[in-house]
């Protein structure tokens, strides 16, 4: 009721206005409000499509920092673990220098993100390689023969070091963050970012432990990052016209920006890292204040959060990301972005419309104006002549000539001038026939309302029962019907449908664009198309569903609309792509394993499919196995054909797995006919009746197992025959002992009888007899010794002892030695030696090996001994024991020194220099054997330094209290060194 009374207040009102005002007035109106909310709506899309905009450029940037910030900090623990594998398999030497060297060099030239590779042992040695800014190599180094300070080379082309560029004095690796960090944690692990100590940079480094196969810390290996990459690529970034990105950690501290200010200052040639809210640039330290303000701790952020806040009148655009990893890497990404630099182009906009906004207004208030005037005036003479007409006076059209005028005139208002003077006269005859034609049209079309209401009832019996869904659109696309299996399909009741856009409602993103296309091809060619969709349910569920469509036509040939009849079609689709992935799985299987896939007929010869892995056993193709299936029986050997073929026929029983051989084709891929060994098995396949309808097997390449087998047993052989050897060696070795002291006895009472009975002629005689028996005697000891060792006999006497007597024992005993040969003799003896727990037979025998040996090599030279007690130094914690002492010594000469060819063989039983030195200075070339394994029994070990004419340091390391140790852990102890020694 009240809408009612508003409108025809409104009419009431608007009759007593002039039509010139009211085509005027709403024309200019309704311009000027086209005009102004266009520009409304132009100036609040652009704010919108300006706040999308900039929030897929800040998700864009973050996405892009974390894809190059994750593959750029992988790579470090990769090359880590790459390490620790060769380390494992024995690829790689910690103790090699020269190796890990040239093999960091090399990862380096390789992998150009990584600006230093290094390791640090237990035993405070270090080797490292290091990119400088320059793209040159640095090798650095520190260990005893630095004196523990930090040396750094220029390397060569092979990653030798060179030219020595600078010391820095008293390194200590174990004391690094890099070090310390992964220690503790037990696990890989990135350290927190530091200062490299000698140059002004900041880095991160990924750090992994070393543990031996006794669990014990060997070192630590090291991949640096410096954050001066990470800087470049955020400084490569483009983020509108003057957004910028940073990263900070959870304490606010800047780890890179996309800006040239560096996330440091050098304060007395020290870096110090700088925070965010620190910084130069305006937008950044804003930013930063404002996440401080906004979650007052930043490790409160622990998601992604796009928000937006004001410097200086100026909006600003942020997304805040945490970037985080399992190693402990725990940084965010900062995007900030100006909103002016999006609006400038839309407030310019904006002023442009408003200006056309009063432009248009002017120019429709004159265009009105001229035309409400040009028709306004016609109309009003037929006006007063339809006045005329209703009281009758139909000849009034001749009585006003204006009115004549304007039925002469061309244009609309002529024609309806006419018009209305045509209908002046036909309208008393139609008067007089309008009753009778009503009543006529009244029952046509009552009778026509039934018919269509039959039809239409069968039409939507038939659209509403059918199993197919069928919607039908308007020349819009949007719903004009929907059956009830287009609700089971889509999910959307008729209700929900009517009325709705079918890319809207239906289609997914990716396929409206196709749809649209479809849709213009529908109109224009008016025919059926059928196509298969991909569809959104209601549920937001992809389906795939068949479409045919066709286009509706009026009687008069026009086209009102589109009706589609849609299958669902996913779950055969689905299948149908299931079963190509399984046959593509099964060929790839098939075609990629080692070993031979055959499938044939249960009841016939005849093979129906074979892997290519056939070529590799019987030199022949696929396609001849399958055209000649005669070709496998000929390729078997013949002792073993007649054995097969009576096992073949027990395939369909499923106990078929044999071993034979086979002789490989000579026209296949090699041509000598060589003989492999197959172990080939079969499997019967039933069908759901439980019908054997195929047979596959598996045939595989066994000739390794085999030869594996026969080499098992020779070698078991061979150690029976060396365990005999030895222990032959043990027991005659024994046995001569006895009557060789018998020998050397009686000489020597036979040399003192000469001499009281004064035959001085017998005496040198008797002096070769008890020179050359003790000679044999010492030759007969060391073999009794190596038998020992090698039969496993030898054993331990520990006990406490004093190094300070034992070595006036060993100097008294061998000082006749060194003044044979004229050389001098220098002992250096440490004041803390303290005491000793050791088997002191073994070791006064290892220390007279190495003096001897350097008496005899030396002439007119100079002998040194030297020996200390030293920490053996590690980092204690709750699994790693107190520290241990260690007892050095060194014995050091300048005589004829050891060629490189032969230090490899240097610890090898009866090896010994060129045939040469063997003549001159004798020897069974077993001492230095026995003295290292006795080392190696008490837990220590022997190294040798030594240059060709040179001289040679031999180093012997024993722990101050020895631990017996069983011969597993010996001999596992002898093969761990066996290649350092030989280096």
């Amino acid at each position: 009721m009240p809408i009612r009374y508003l409108t025809d207040h409104i009419l009431k009102m608007s009759g007593k206005v002039p039509i010139r005002i009211i085509l005027v007035v709403p024309f200019a109106i309704q311009t000027f409000a086209a005009v102004g909310l266009t520009g409304w709506l132009s100036l609040r899309n652009g704010r919108i499509a300006v706040n999308d905009v900039a929030a897929q450029l800040r998700a864009e940037v973050t996405s892009r920092i974390q894809q190059h910030i994750y593959s750029y900090i992988e790579t470090p623990h990769q090359i880590n673990q790459l390490n620790l594998d060769a380390i494992r398999l024995g690829i790689l030497n910690v103790q090699d220098e020269v190796s890990l060297r040239s093999y960091f060099s090399k990862q380096l030239q390789t992998f150009d993100k990584i600006s230093y590779i290094q390791f640090a042992s237990e035993q405070k040695t270090f080797i490292g390689v290091e990119r400088l800014d320059d793209g040159k190599l640095q090798v650095r180094i520190s260990n005893q023969s630095t004196g523990y300070n930090f040396h750094s080379y220029a390397p060569s082309e092979f990653g030798e070091p060179t030219k020595l560029l600078k010391i820095t004095p008293n390194y200590d690796p174990r004391l690094r963050p890099w070090y310390i960090a992964p220690v503790r944690a037990r696990k890989p692990i990135w350290t927190k970012i530091y200062t490299y100590f000698d140059v002004p940079k900041l880095a991160i480094t990924a750090a992994q432990p070393v543990y031996g196969k006794d669990k014990k810390l060997m070192g630590v290996l090291g991949s640096d990052l410096t954050l001066s990459n990470i800087n470049q690529f955020l400084g490569s970034l483009k983020i509108g016209k003057s957004g910028q990105t940073f990263i900070v950690e959870r304490s606010g501290q800047l780890v890179a920006n996309s800006t040239p200010e560096p996330p440091f200052v050098v304060s007395n040639g020290v870096p110090k890292r700088i925070a965010a809210a620190s910084s130069n640039n305006v937008l950044i330290r804003s930013t930063a204040r404002y996440l401080t303000e906004r979650f007052g701790d930043l490790n409160k952020i622990d998601s992604t959060y796009q928000l937006d806040f004001v410097i200086d009148g100026e909006r600003q655009f942020l997304q805040v990301t945490p970037l985080s990893d399992s190693r402990g890497l725990d940084w965010l990404i900062v995007v900030a972005v100006p909103e002016a630099d999006f609006m400038e182009a839309i407030n310019a906009n904006t002023r442009y419309t408003v200006l056309l906004c009063f432009g248009a207004l002017v120019v429709a208030i004159a265009i009105g104006s001229m035309t409400s005037r040009w028709i306004v005036m016609p109309v009003r003479r037929l006006s007063k002549a339809a006045e005329a007409l209703s009281r009758g006076e139909w000849d009034s059209m001749a009585v006003d000539p204006r009115l004549m005028a304007s039925v002469e005139r061309e244009d609309e208002v002529g024609v309806l001038a006419r018009s209305f003077n045509t209908m002046a006269g036909q309208l008393e005859e139609s008067f007089t026939t309008l009753e009778d034609r009503v009543e006529a049209a009244i029952a046509d079309k009552t009778k026509l309302i039934g018919s269509l209401k039959k039809s239409q009832q069968k039409l939507a019996l038939h659209l509403y029962q059918t199993p197919l869904g069928a919607i039908e659109w308007n020349l819009n696309f949007e719903v004009a019907d929907w059956n009830l299996s287009a609700e089971r399909i889509f999910g959307y009741n008729r209700l929900e449908a009517m009325g709705c856009h079918g890319v809207d409602l239906i289609v997914p993103d990716s396929a409206k664009e196709y749809v649209r296309e479809l849709s213009i091809t529908l109109l224009t060619n008016q025919g059926g198309v059928s196509s298969i969709n991909e569809n959104i349910r209601k549920d937001g569920q992809i389906i795939l569903c068949e479409w045919y469509n066709t286009t509706l036509v009026d009687a008069d040939g026009s086209i009102i609309g589109v009706a589609s009849l849609i299958q669902d079609v996913t779950e055969f689709h689905t299948a149908i792509e299931q079963l190509r992935a399984s046959e593509e799985r099964f060929r790839q299987l098939a075609e990629n394993i080692h070993e031979v896939f055959w499938i044939r007929e249960p009841n016939q010869q005849q093979i129906i499919y074979v892997s290519p892995a056939c070529e590799k056993i019987w030199n022949l193709s696929c396609e001849s196995l399958q055209s000649e299936p005669e070709a496998f029986w000929d390729a078997i050997h013949p002792e073993d054909l007649d054995r097969v073929k009576v096992a073949f026929e027990k395939q369909v029983r499923g106990d078929y797995d044999e071993e034979y051989r086979v002789v490989r084709s000579p026209t296949g891929a090699t041509t000598d006919g060589s003989v492999c060994w197959v172990r080939d098995r079969a499997f019967p396949v039933r069908n759901e009746t439980g019908e054997i309808y195929r047979i596959v097997g598996i045939a595989e390449d066994i000739t390794q197992r085999k030869l594996a087998e026969e080499f098992q047993k020779v070698a078991q052989t061979a150690q029976a025959a060396s365990q005999a050897k030895s222990a032959f060696l043990a027991n005659m070795s024994h046995e001569l002992r006895t009557p060789l002291n018998a020998i050397i006895g009686y000489s020597e009472m036979l040399k003192e009888d000469a001499e009281d009975l004064g035959h001085e002629d017998f005496i040198p005689d008797l002096h070769k007899i008890q020179t050359a028996g003790k000679h044999l005697l010492s030759l007969i000891s060391d073999i009794l010794d190596i038998s020992k060792i090698e039969a496993g006999r030898m054993e331990l006497y520990l006990e406490t002892l004093n190094p300070v007597n034992l070595i006036d024992e060993v100097v008294s005993t061998v000082e006749p030695l060194v003044d044979k040969n004229s050389n001098k003799f220098e002992v250096n003896c440490a004041s803390d030696l303290g005491m000793m727990y050791a088997d002191i037979t073994k070791t006064r025998q290892i220390l007279l090996n190495l003096l001897s040996n350097a008496a005899k090599f030396t002439e007119g030279g100079t002998i040194t001994l030297s020996i200390e007690r030293v920490k053996h130094d590690s980092l204690t914690n709750q699994e790693i024991a107190e520290t241990s002492d260690l007892i050095i010594f060194r014995v050091a000469d300048t005589g004829i020194g050891i060629p490189a060819e032969q230090m490899q063989h240097l610890f090898q039983a009866f090896m010994q220099g060129d045939a040469s030195t063997t003549r001159k200075y004798g020897g069974t070339g077993l001492g230095l054997t026995i003295s290292r394994h006795f080392c190696l029994m008490m837990g220590g070990d022997m190294q040798v330094q030594s240059q060709l004419g040179g001289g040679s340091v031999f180093t012997v390391c024993l722990p101050a209290r020895v631990e017996l140790l069983d011969k597993t852990a010996v001999e596992t102890a002898s093969t761990k060194t066996k290649s350092a020694s030989a280096d």
